[in-house]
């Protein structure tokens, strides 16, 4: 029995800010989540007692790796100089696949700019990592939520 291959196009990732298609990706990884905490804290007692607390932490921070060249670093350059002057710099984040078995989908509807991103020149094009912190929604795979958020 032949199976056919999963294919996966870097190109069907969508990264949304602001309401800006963000373009120009960062050659290699270009796209990074990671939870500020567990979802589950444990507890274990002297007796073996054994318990868990549901954490409701849902914040995180999205890294974006783009290349120096690309126009996004503009737009997310003015959203972290709108937040320093007037403190109004949050804003919605979607992260999106389209086309794939198991699609990612990350959105934020409160995020904003950590910190400027590291500057380095040379003969070749750089890239820029911009730190984006906020509380996300997750999910891999269909699902309600991914039904909802498909057409942002």
């Amino acid at each position: 029995m032949s199976r056919r291959p999963v294919s996966y196009d870097p190109a069907s990732v969508a990264i949304i800010i602001a309401g800006h298609q963000i373009t120009g990706y960062a050659d290699g990884s270009f796209v990074q989540w990671s939870a500020e905490s567990q979802d589950w804290q444990t507890y274990s007692g002297a007796d073996g007692h054994f318990a868990r607390a549901k954490t409701n932490d849902r914040r995180g921070t999205l890294s974006l790796s783009l290349a120096q060249t690309s126009s996004s670093n503009h737009v997310l350059s003015d959203l972290r100089k709108r937040d320093m002057q007037t403190g109004d710099g949050v804003f919605s984040v979607t992260v999106k696949e389209r086309g794939v078995s198991a699609p990612i989908l990350l959105h934020s509807p409160g995020a904003f700019i950590l910190q400027p991103p590291d500057v380095d020149r040379s003969k070749e094009i750089g890239e820029y990592e911009w730190q984006i912190y906020g509380t996300w929604q997750f999910e891999i795979g269909e699902s309600e939520l991914i039904d909802i958020l498909r057409n942002i």
